[in-house]
């Protein structure tokens, strides 16, 4: 277990969970408590927090308020893995993405 970093587990997860907005008691609650648009930023916490090789994000900046949008930004300008990205937010893929393919119609 070590040799898996699995006493990093639990702090890496809380880092995720409150950059995407989530507080220490919000941390402690189940699933079920939480509406849609919190279902939707956990998605996105276990997704990050599994680091795949192939990150696939669609509209990963709706249901985030500007804090959380911010941080995703930030968190996903340093990732070293391959990320593809849908989105209609023009600035946040201009700060994460190194190429963009724009199709229409």
């Amino acid at each position: 277990l070590r040799n898996m970093g699995a006493d990093a587990a639990e702090p890496k997860a809380r880092r995720i969970l409150a950059g995407l907005g989530f507080s220490k008691a919000m941390q402690e609650k189940p699933v079920e408590a939480f509406s849609g648009g919190w279902r939707m930023r956990i998605s996105l916490a276990r997704a990050l927090f599994l680091e795949p090789t192939l990150l696939m994000l669609d509209e990963p900046t709706n249901h985030l308020d500007l804090n959380a949008v911010i941080w995703l930004d930030n968190y996903l300008q340093a990732w070293k893995k391959t990320l593809l990205i849908v989105s209609h937010d023009q600035g946040f893929l201009d700060n994460v993405c190194t190429d963009i393919i724009d199709l229409q119609n």
